[in-house]
């Protein structure tokens, strides 16, 4: 039993670390650190980078305010209880 642990820990690793080799010779050639800060400064001098603090340009966050109110929620919620749509209380992910 230890033996077939220690083959399969082996085999594992072995599909890992053979997995990260290929990925790094599929890849371009790698940047060094002075290739990278010089590509960076030509980046902000062109004022292609974005401010800190604000993440990726073009993501919009998702709307917090709620187009209902909570009377709308509640009677809608009474109507899914008594048409028997609502899963029972702990199981909404066993009814998946």
């Amino acid at each position: 039993m230890k033996t077939k642990l220690a083959l399969g820990a082996v085999v594992a690793a072995l599909a890992v670390f053979s997995q990260t080799a290929f990925a790094q010779t599929a890849a371009s050639a790698p940047v060094d650190r002075q290739q990278r800060k010089a590509e960076t400064a030509e980046a902000q001098k062109a004022g292609k980078l974005a401010p800190a603090g604000e993440g990726k340009s073009g993501t919009t966050q998702p709307s917090t305010a709620s187009d209902k109110t909570r009377a709308d929620r509640k009677a809608q919620t009474e109507a899914d209880r008594k048409a028997g749509k609502l899963a029972p209380a702990g199981d909404a992910a066993a009814q998946k």
